[in-house]
């Protein structure tokens, strides 16, 4: 008996020391990821440096999240970075093109040519088009497809401001600055679940936090869709991060959370008014209240909610695509590689936003 119930002992004891050892191993590796962070963080300076080296760098063409070599600082302390004029050659897997004035677009006069209606374009790395080639982003379907109504159609313009990592206060702030001086005839711009939220690189490094596991983040970093470095990178939040302003860099608190969102688009709707142009609002993703809010703010403002949803239901419905996850996300997003739509969703935009600017009186209903 006594034999018998020592063997599990025997076995037991060995596991409880693999258990222990691997608890320890990844207490080790933690605190050795969380000091690799805050010396890479130290190495990296500022953001000031940051945006200065990326000014210099060659464009990245790797399928890394890094915008280092995209976007430089900007002379508007409002607006931040901006995309760095004249940049070209491969980002995201596809050919990159920065015109002479900083758009992912081509090349726009800035006074406005008679009898034509000019859109211009806010948003981030959606609207942008990352992961797609520039004529399969929805601003640029959106053009063609304006400009191949029959007459009597007027001549359609579409300027494309987005930069990846945008939020809603910087997205204002680049009408204000940028977009208001091409005279446009309409406003779009487009909401996603970051937009209460600052660029990752606006936001201290706190490596103290419990909250958030460095190992973890790495393995996700290279088995999954994780950013794998911690510059000039997006932040993606699951739901409205309330006023909890502590890790962000003091000058940019004013555009987080729910407050920061709401008094960006007062701005938005002072600047349209003084210039008599529609704001048209594009409802993408957004996490718990998120929809909600924006759905107040567009109805209390009087703008126009362009809600993405009922459009890629239908699609996915008529297209047969089984009503999984796995199955919606492989046919309109750009996974594994990452989740940003891909082209199909972008026509999916551009058909939302055509059918608005009808109900608008914009465009005529097609016969």
């Amino acid at each position: 008996v006594y034999g018998r119930r020592m063997k599990p002992l025997r076995f037991a004891v060995p596991a409880l020391l693999a258990m222990a050892g691997i608890v320890l191993a990844l207490i080790l590796a933690e605190a050795g990821f969380r000091v690799f962070a805050w010396a890479r963080g130290m190495l990296a300076g500022d953001l000031a440096t940051q945006l200065a080296r990326s000014a210099t760098r060659p464009l990245e063409s790797g399928d890394r999240f890094s915008m280092s070599g995209l976007v430089r600082s900007s002379p508007h302390g409002d607006v931040v970075y901006e995309l760095k004029p004249g940049t070209r050659g491969i980002f995201q897997r596809q050919p990159l093109h920065i015109n002479s004035r900083g758009l992912r677009d081509r090349e726009y006069s800035l006074r406005k040519p008679p009898g034509t209606f000019r859109l211009v374009g806010l948003g981030d790395s959606v609207m942008f088009g990352w992961g797609v080639r520039e004529d399969e982003s929805y601003l640029a379907v959106l053009e063609r497809r304006l400009n191949s109504l029959p007459p009597p159609h007027r001549r359609f313009e579409v300027l494309n401001f987005a930069v990846p990592g945008y939020n809603t206060a910087i997205e204002v702030a680049v009408l204000r600055r940028k977009a208001i001086a091409f005279r446009p005839d309409a406003v779009v711009i487009h909401f996603v679940n970051n937009d209460f939220a600052v660029p990752l690189f606006l936001q201290r490094a706190d490596t103290s936090s419990l909250g958030r596991s460095y190992v973890l983040d790495f393995l996700r970093s290279r088995f999954g869709t994780a950013p794998r470095d911690d510059s000039l990178v997006g932040v993606d939040l699951r739901d409205v991060p309330g006023e909890d302003r502590s890790r962000v860099l003091g000058r940019y608190q004013y555009m987080v959370g729910e407050s920061g969102f709401r008094r960006a688009m007062d701005r938005l709707a002072r600047i349209a008014g003084r210039h008599g142009i529609p704001v048209i609002v594009i409802l993408g993703s957004a996490y718990g209240r998120q929809g909600e809010i924006v759905r107040d703010v567009t109805t209390r403002h009087g703008f126009e909610l362009v809600e993405i949803k009922p459009y890629t239901t239908a699609w996915l419905r008529e297209h047969g695509v089984p009503d999984e996850v796995r199955a919606k996300s492989a046919a309109l997003t750009q996974l594994p590689v990452d989740g940003h739509p891909n082209a199909r969703a972008h026509e999916i935009f551009a058909t939302a936003l055509l059918d608005r600017l009808t109900r608008m009186g914009v465009v005529r209903a097609a016969p």
